[in-house]
């Protein structure tokens, strides 16, 4: 079990694994109705995932929303269980709408466990994070 509760995951930065085990490649797919590895061509393109959501009628508003959707509930139930204040929840959650948000207008570069997008999967977690460029 890891710092978080949750077992078999690694403790980190949301955007590797999102709420859930999404990922905001993951989310993309969802709200734009693309296949993963569609997503993936256009962000190794060039593109920023709000490029991806312009071109297939959505806005980089549709994909932060659905993306901080899960992870509002989990920061509420945090609060529920008195396991955050209030004021925690709100500067959790205004932390990581910028954070989404920057990233959703960012280029997308995988590291770490990005094995996932070439068609190899790592035997073992390096425990390293997705860096973002800007």
């Amino acid at each position: 079990m890891n710092a978080n509760g949750a077992q078999g995951q690694m403790p980190g930065y949301g955007f590797r694994f999102g709420v859930n085990g999404k990922s905001l490649v993951d989310i993309t797919a969802k709200v734009t109705g693309l296949k993963v590895e569609d997503v993936v061509k256009e962000l190794q393109a060039g593109k920023t995932f709000a490029d991806v959501a312009k071109a297939n009628g959505k806005t980089a508003t549709d994909l932060v929303s659905a993306f901080l959707a899960d992870r509002k509930a989990v920061l509420d139930k945090a609060v529920t269980d008195g396991r955050l204040t209030q004021s925690h929840c709100r500067h959790a959650a205004r932390n990581d709408e910028e954070n989404v948000e920057q990233h959703v207008n960012s280029t997308w570069e995988p590291r770490g466990m990005g094995n996932r997008f070439n068609g190899q999967q790592s035997a073992q977690c390096t425990g390293l994070g997705s860096r973002w460029t800007r």
